[in-house]
């Protein structure tokens, strides 16, 4: 009883710590500050990761653009060299480099197209007749140049490209202008919208040869293609898409269209004497001035055929 007395009679019996609460405060405050200079510094550590990163990202690119010019302007020099196995180590480096960097695929097809030019340039008097596709480096330069996938950057214009093998050959919107093609073979190749104005693909057969045939174009799409004035007499054109095709006094002497696609085609003065026309879709083709020695042209205006003039449709391809 005495102690229970003694105790509850002490001077601090039953008061609170007055600095308590502060106390608490005060640790409370400090906690979030240290919470918050800790996320301060691992925003700062992050944005300085990403900026290092970043940094590093464009000295490698810039390295790799380097390296990429080198290898470029190596392999450009090596086509011009005397040896014929360095011209050709030089083409198909330029074919890796296309493989490695989409953004030189467009700059190598001009390059390598460039370089079967000069090598196999149409001469006045035409191709050489027994030379078919020339060199080996020549051949390496074509090949490589439609693997590279820039088949819009692809100028081979007034070349000698007699008696090629390029069976579905990827030449959308190529330049083809004035270009010898005669027998080759381009089946199943993708012309479409590409130039062929004044091309060759013409009979390379004797006078009297009976049977005469020139280029093979069947099953190709050849939509939009401008082939004006184009020699594709005797070519076969079997199962081709000719669609909305510029065939405007274009030599189809003999040809065989033979299910053939020529819906909205320009046929304004072609030659389609002795051509076959078995099946061909001629709906909207503009046959005005064409010549259908041997065919019943009213029988062609029955089948879609109509006569009005030549309207040009404007080129979709990238220049």
């Amino acid at each position: 009883m005495i102690i229970r007395r003694a105790v509850a009679g002490h001077p601090a019996a039953g008061r609170r710590c007055p600095n308590c609460r502060r106390t608490r405060r005060r640790a409370r405050n400090w906690a979030q500050l240290g919470a918050l200079v800790t996320s301060l510094v691992t925003v700062v550590a992050l944005v300085f990761t990403s900026l290092s990163l970043h940094e590093t990202r464009r000295q490698v690119d810039a390295t790799m653009t380097a390296q990429l010019a080198e290898r470029f302007t190596k392999a450009v020099d090596q086509t011009g060299h005397d040896k014929p196995h360095v011209r050709l180590g030089g083409i198909y480096a330029l074919g890796t480099i296309a493989q490695d960097s989409a953004a030189h695929r467009p700059t190598v097809g001009r390059v390598l197209s460039a370089y079967v030019r000069r090598h196999r340039e149409v001469e006045p008097g035409g191709c050489v007749p027994d030379v078919q596709r020339g060199p080996i480096d020549v051949v390496a330069a074509l090949d490589t140049a439609l693997v590279v996938g820039a088949s819009h950057a692809i100028d081979l214009a007034r070349s000698c490209l007699d008696g090629v093998e390029l069976p579905a050959a990827g030449l959308h919107c190529a330049n083809l202008t004035g270009t010898s093609l005669r027998i080759a073979d381009l089946r199943g190749a993708d012309l479409g919208e590409a130039r062929l104005a004044n091309a060759r693909l013409d009979v390379d057969n004797p006078p009297d040869d009976p049977h005469p045939f020139g280029a093979n174009l069947s099953r190709a799409n050849l939509a939009q293609a401008r082939l004006g004035g184009a020699d594709l007499s005797h070519a076969d054109l079997t199962g081709a898409d000719l669609t909305g095709a510029d065939l405007a006094d274009a030599d189809l002497t003999g040809a065989n269209l033979t299910g053939a696609r020529l819906a909205g085609a320009q046929l304004v003065g072609a030659d389609l004497t002795g051509a076959n026309l078995t099946d061909a879709h001629l709906t909207g083709a503009n046959v005005r001035k064409a010549v259908f020695a041997g065919t019943d042209r009213a029988a062609v205006l029955r089948r879609g055929a109509v006569e009005e003039n030549h309207r040009s449709t404007p080129s979709r391809c990238p220049r």
